[in-house]
């Protein structure tokens, strides 16, 4: 029985807790450890313990039906033209080589102020109601003025002449 006073199994009891070391956790702390206990125990069992969701298919964006029918109207409306080579081989259809996908945005804006289509919007419409419609290339890379310099140069035999209409192709260029 006792009373009062410390017994010896008391004194080692005490010792032995004293000296093994104070663990304390954080609640977060004991939630990680938790986790980790979790999960590899799932690992030991053969169970899947993460799934990796990176390049997952993406959920296709969705647009009203009166904003995807002013969009496909406004693309109509430019002329189109076909392949210049190998007409029988491609359906591919050509717009103007002024044009790109962020002039044909600005005209639909100023004929339709009031839309909420944003550039992601008309450019899905554009891609996915008119996959066979490109931007034509230039027809040619140089300007009319130095095609006309080039081909003086070419005919001229004379080293003088040609000295003299490089000279002026130099002053007169704008390209």
């Amino acid at each position: 029985m006792f009373r009062g006073g410390v017994t010896e199994s008391m004194k080692t009891q005490r010792k032995v807790t004293d000296s093994a070391p104070c663990i304390t956790l954080s609640p977060t702390e004991r939630a990680t450890m938790f986790r980790v206990q979790v999960l590899t125990k799932k690992k030991q069992l053969g169970h899947t313990v993460y799934l990796d969701r990176r390049g997952a298919a993406k959920k296709p964006r969705k647009y009203f039906p009166e904003l995807r029918e002013q969009i496909r109207t406004q693309i109509e409306q430019f002329p189109v033209e076909e392949n210049r080579y190998g007409r029988n081989k491609s359906e591919k259809k050509y717009l103007s080589p002024d044009l790109n996908m962020n002039r044909l945005y600005i005209a639909f804006k100023k004929k339709y102020p009031q839309t909420i289509a944003t550039y992601r919007c008309f450019y899905d419409v554009f891609k996915k109601d008119f996959p066979n419609l490109r931007f034509a290339r230039p027809r040619s890379d140089t300007c009319s003025t130095c095609d006309l310099y080039q081909n003086k140069m070419r005919c001229s035999a004379d080293p003088i002449e040609k000295a003299q209409i490089r000279s002026s192709s130099k002053k007169s260029r704008s390209c």
